[in-house]
């Protein structure tokens, strides 16, 4: 194999893979060469971990490329994004408590999505919150900083494979890293 070439067997495989996880979790048809790219991706940064005597390079592909397949559908099947958590239009007739049918929007608190998307200042609550937070991130020992940060912007599987490490060790240190923001009397940030 040339390097950046990851082989046909794989390709093949991706192939496959991004079909089935169409009609899943939301997924459609559009998406197929995103799916296709991310799990050629996904395989491309595992491929250094890659150990002839572990085992075949296919059977390797296939448990890769077949994780990343199932992260994605559990990924987007979570609560917080799923497909299926609004399915109407906020131009949809509601009939209100009087009887009288109103839009859904004029039933959203424009306040509460402007907070959701930055877009509205903070309470001086949240401010506090934040602050707390902060100071007690700064806090940690050097290692537990760095898990802090980069949990911000990825999920946990995503950190334990960028920093090398099993999911349940890393499951074990946020474990601690709850019981310190308890500690800190900081449950709300949980």
């Amino acid at each position: 194999m040339c390097v950046g070439e990851i082989g046909e067997y794989a390709e093949n495989l991706i192939g496959i893979e991004a079909q089935k996880l169409v009609g899943r979790a939301g997924i459609t048809r559009s998406e197929i060469e995103d799916l296709r790219q991310d799990l050629r991706l996904h395989l491309w940064r595992r491929l250094p971990m890659f150990d002839l005597r572990r085992a075949k390079y296919e059977t390797f592909v296939d448990r890769i490329v077949r994780h990343r397949a199932a992260t994605i559908v559990e990924f987007r099947k979570a609560a917080r994004r799923s497909h299926l958590r609004c399915q109407c239009s906020l131009n949809e007739g509601i009939t209100a408590q009087d009887g009288e049918t109103i839009e859904r929007a004029s039933m959203v608190d424009e306040d509460a999505g402007r907070r959701r998307l930055g877009a509205a200042n903070r309470s001086s609550q949240e401010a506090d919150l934040a602050l707390d937070v902060a100071a007690f991130v700064s806090s940690l020992p050097a290692d537990l900083r760095d898990l802090c940060l980069r949990l911000r912007s990825h999920s946990p599987t995503e950190v334990a494979i960028e920093l090398g490490i099993p999911r349940g060790s890393l499951y074990r240190t946020l474990r601690e890293l709850r019981r310190r923001l308890e500690e800190a009397g900081l449950e709300k940030y949980l």
